[in-house]
């Protein structure tokens, strides 16, 4: 079962407004299309949640960031890239321009690494698909092989490993590395595309470049989403919501309560009042990672949009972790089949130890045949 903390009280209102939802007459004069005021209305409301908009008010709140405006040639060369299209001589450059622009921010400012995305989403997907690179592979098979014989047998910790691997991949140090990466996701060359389709003048998109904290990839059951509506924290979630933390369940109580303190000190720091909130939690700080709309683009762990609006709009406070058994769920749904079996073949494939052991059995048969020949020869 899912594991809850409730608190009470609640009202049943669950029409939703903002002021960041613009108006029809406001697209008109912007030059949207009347038949596309829908569209451009979400797509406008998603990006007055991009890290530039609160950055500077949380900015000791979060990872160190910089952002790169990106030019509508750019995001065409990077769809173009994605979908493997001829490229023209424009976009080509525009590539290797966008790379020296990366390369100079990564180079003077995160000699350490980095991560990148789009101020809508990050190319996270590239290394959950990407089958036959090479680096990845190398990672997933790292944490397949540090674990025990037992934790190889059991399914959440199969999955935490290929979640840790895959997050590790999307460490960047160089300004080609970012630019593969932008080009490689599906993710981001839907966020350029819903972009670029109002036309050059109604552009708007920028590559954001954020520190990297080599802790961060290895705790995934320190990543929690929260549901703020109106300046209220009404629901709390574990990020990865497919994957039963033991420590995280034993701890949750105290993970709850360090966030809904941190989240009461900070949250008069923050522009908006309704959103969705990513925390991170270290022993000694809390870390926002990002705000994202008040929407159902937003996944909502182990809630539901459709079944806990009115929850996350009105309260009780509600928070879940995940303490159903795997016996009864598959943590490992989340891993594509290739994956799957290739770390099947990681876990069967003999140790070292067992191949020395092989080696020198085979060794010995082979002794023992031949002596047993010249036994024979000699008679």
């Amino acid at each position: 079962m899912t594991d809850t903390t409730t608190t009470t009280s609640s009202s049943s209102n669950t029409t939703f407004d903002s002021h960041l939802l613009l108006k029809d007459e406001e697209m008109e004069k912007m030059g949207v299309a009347n038949h596309n005021y829908e569209v451009y209305r979400r797509k406008h409301y998603q990006q007055c949640f991009g890290i530039e908009t609160w950055y500077k008010d949380m900015k000791q709140h979060t990872f160190d960031t910089e952002h790169i405006e990106l030019s509508y040639v750019e995001a065409e060369a990077i769809i173009s890239r994605h979908h493997r299209r001829p490229m023209s001589g424009l976009h080509s450059s525009s590539l290797l321009i966008l790379e020296h622009r990366l390369e100079e921010v990564i180079k003077n400012k995160f000699k350490g690494g980095c991560f990148v995305k789009l101020d809508t989403r990050s190319p996270k997907d590239v290394p959950v698909y990407a089958f036959e690179n090479v680096g990845v592979k190398k990672l997933i098979e790292e944490e397949i092989l540090q674990m025990t014989k037992e934790e190889q047998k059991d399914e959440d910790s199969i999955t935490t490993a290929f979640v840790i691997a895959t997050n590790k991949y999307m460490k960047i140090t160089k300004g080609s590395e970012a630019v593969k990466i932008m080009c490689e996701s599906t993710r981001v060359a839907q966020d350029l595309s819903k972009a670029t389709e109002f036309g050059q003048n109604l552009f708007k998109a920028s590559i954001v470049v954020r520190e990297w904290l080599d802790s961060v990839p290895l705790l995934p059951s320190s990543e929690f989403r929260g549901f703020v509506y109106k300046n209220q924290l009404n629901a709390l979630t574990q990020y990865f919501s497919f994957i039963r933390f033991p420590e995280l369940v034993r701890r949750k109580q105290e993970y709850i309560q360090r966030i809904r303190e941190y989240f009461e000190s900070v949250k008069h720091l923050i522009p908006h009042e309704s959103y969705v909130i990513d925390f991170f939690v270290l022993e000694d700080r809390i870390i926002i990672i990002e705000l994202n709309p008040f929407h159902q683009g937003a996944g909502a762990g182990l809630f539901s949009w459709k079944t806990d609006r009115n929850l996350f709009m009105n309260g009780p406070f509600e928070a879940r972790v995940m303490d159903t058994p795997a016996s009864v769920r598959d943590p490992m749904e989340y891993i594509p089949p290739f994956w799957l079996r290739y770390i099947k073949e990681i876990i069967e494939r003999p140790s070292k130890e067992q191949i020395i052991a092989i080696r020198n059995n085979s060794i010995i048969l082979l002794l023992s045949a031949c002596y047993a020949a010249f036994r024979l020869f000699r008679k």
